[in-house]
């Protein structure tokens, strides 16, 4: 049995809404890839100098309307898809601490390495109450530049939940990481 589970009323989630609202149009959003910003300015959304997007709430609106309110994450295998939008709560693991702290006889904070990314990622595989994986951590000995390819190659040997990749930093990390999990599909 899968959980159902509201933590805010009608009310808040209004509260919630209206805020994000406020903050898109005032703020916005500031993507560093510059082909980012353009999608958006051809799109007729408020773009500065500095790559900051502004979205109005009508704007916000209309392309949420255009999102599907049911949709598949998919695993590895049919038996490890996940339904998003069926009135079920589904639960993720976490990511990205820089840090592990080890339990021994104290508690001892060190950074996290390539072995915890295997170690935390196969733990994330095995948690039955959640139904979305991660690999969990962040080694420190890694390259920025090379984290993208390690973690979405720890996703696709390591997983078979659905699993979130590694964030795009650039145009060639995004490459990168497709040609990573077009690779581990089979070649598709």
């Amino acid at each position: 049995m899968q959980a159902q589970l509201s933590v805010l009323s009608s009310s808040e989630l209004e509260r919630i809404q209206s805020a994000v609202h406020r903050v898109l149009a005032e703020k916005g959003v500031r993507f560093n890839i510059p082909a980012c910003s353009d999608v958006f300015r051809g799109a007729g959304f408020q773009v500065n100098a500095e790559g900051v997007v502004r979205i109005a709430a009508d704007q916000l609106d209309a392309a949420l309307a255009t999102v599907p309110r049911r949709f598949i994450r998919r695993g590895a295998s049919p038996d490890r898809d996940v339904a998003i939008g069926d009135g079920e709560t589904k639960f993720a693991v976490g990511s990205l601490p820089i840090w592990i702290i080890e339990n021994g006889r104290q508690l001892e904070r060190r950074a996290a390495t390539l072995d915890d990314l295997h170690r935390f990622t196969r733990l994330s595989e095995s948690l039955a109450g959640f139904e979305i994986g991660n690999p969990v951590v962040q080694p420190q000995e890694l390259p920025v530049d090379v984290m993208h390819l390690l973690w979405n190659r720890t996703v696709s040997i390591d997983m078979t939940k659905p699993a979130c990749c590694w964030y795009v930093t650039s145009p060639r990390t995004g490459r990168e990481g497709l040609e990573v999990l077009r690779l581990a599909a089979g070649g598709i």
